[in-house]
């Protein structure tokens, strides 16, 4: 048997930190319920909203398109990355709307990382409920003489 001296910060397999990473990456999202709305949160760190994302309503469609980019300096000083996690590249999330939201019905926001899109009126106005009220058969009828 051999033994190799460990060196926490030597080569390290790739195959220890799982498969390779696919380009682009997919951000982490959740639908809510706010009364009669609907709330889209897409977790979007690191990117410049301005620029970078996209948020359109089309064929009864939510689409939030973005990227994100690796803007850290490389220089010989900084040292060669070992293990490199985070995720770069282009994204995009699709919500299926129902067909009487339109695209005035939308609007968004981004603060601390997170997008949030509010969806108004995803859940009709419903008419107040009406009690029927239950006939049942006389028990005084004309018989026959």
């Amino acid at each position: 048997m051999t033994l190799v001296r460990w060196t926490p910060f030597g080569v390290v397999p790739r195959a220890a930190f799982g498969p390779a990473p696919r380009p682009g990456f997919v951000p982490a999202a959740e639908v809510t319920r706010e009364g009669r709305d609907a709330v889209v949160t897409i977790e979007l760190p690191g990117v410049d909203v301005t620029s970078d994302v996209s948020v359109e309503v089309s064929d009864h469609r939510l689409l939030v398109a973005g990227k994100r980019e690796d803007r850290a300096e490389r220089s010989e000083d900084r040292g060669r990355t070992l293990v490199h996690e985070r995720r770069y590249g282009s994204c995009r999330r699709q919500v299926t709307l129902p067909e009487h939201v339109s695209a005035d019905d939308v609007t968004a926001s981004y603060e601390h990382g997170l997008l949030r899109v509010l969806v108004r009126g995803v859940t009709p106005e419903l008419p107040e409920p009406r009690k029927i009220v239950v006939e049942q058969p006389s028990e005084h009828t004309d018989q026959a003489a």
